[in-house]
């Protein structure tokens, strides 16, 4: 694997090795208790087309995250 383009993309690769369901069921708390939180892009569920064509061209830059916006 060429990493030279990844870092120059800033992409990054995550893995998670297998855990038992008991870790991940303390995961929640204690991000709660350490204030971590995703970071996300949010757009409108109006400009779902708008926000797909963004996802394609690869500028999605976080977990993007559809809101309901009343359409």
């Amino acid at each position: 694997m060429n990493l030279i383009p990844m870092l120059f993309g800033q992409r990054s690769v995550g893995a998670s090795p297998v855990v038992s369901p008991a870790t991940i069921r303390k995961t929640p708390g204690f991000s709660s208790r350490h204030d971590i939180n995703p970071v996300t892009d949010h757009f409108p569920m109006s400009k779902v087309n708008d926000d797909m064509e963004h996802l394609r061209q690869g500028k999605a830059r976080y977990r993007l995250v559809l809101d309901n916006d009343g359409t």
